[in-house]
């Protein structure tokens, strides 16, 4: 029968091992997900149109910010602004990746 404090013990180590590597496994990814080698997010889509219009809207070079390492466009230029003043509120989760 094992102890209480091995099995506490063991679950930290457990634990610990976890976060090493899940770190390792995150290091050579980009903080937002990208699937072209133009560093551009969410495949140029407007990600304030999806809170605004519940739809997905193209967005247009005209209008673009970088932000997490990432080029991100936008519909309008009320769009870029809203995005400018809280990324976080419109990006998504996790850097897009499959949580």
């Amino acid at each position: 029968m094992i102890s209480r404090r091995k099995a506490i013990f063991t679950g930290m180590a457990l634990m610990a091992s976890g976060a090493v590597f899940s770190s390792i496994a995150l290091a050579g990814k980009p903080k937002v997900y990208m699937n072209s080698s133009a560093g551009v997010a969410i495949n140029g889509y407007d990600p304030v149109a999806y809170f605004t219009q519940s739809k997905p809207v193209a967005g247009n070079k005209a209008y673009s910010s970088s932000w997490n390492d990432a080029t991100w466009y936008f519909s309008s230029v009320e769009n870029k602004l809203k995005f400018d003043g809280a990324p976080e509120k419109f990006a998504p989760q996790y850097g897009g990746y499959c949580a």
